[in-house]
């Protein structure tokens, strides 16, 4: 998904992204100070940790399960490809 925006679950994951890849633009869902008139969620790829009840991130691309020391599951999805 190198060519869109990253919706990450929270300002943990995306800190740790950000810094693995620093000319990369990330956001937390979790952050509520983003201007969201300038996000582009269209093009956008969401990965959360809940993969029940998600049908406004729009379908279900790939996973990673039993990701990182606790062992979490984390959902990608995508509006359009």
């Amino acid at each position: 998904y190198a060519t869109k925006q990253w919706f990450l679950p929270d300002v943990t994951y995306a800190g740790n992204i950000r810094l693995l890849n620093q000319d990369r633009e990330v956001f937390a869902l979790d952050d509520f100070s983003l201007p969201v008139n300038e996000l582009n969620t269209a093009e956008g790829v969401f990965i959360v940790k809940d993969k029940n009840n998600k049908p406004e991130l729009g379908m279900l691309k790939d996973s990673i399960l039993d990701f990182g020391k606790d062992r979490e599951s984390l959902f990608f999805y995508v509006l359009r490809d």
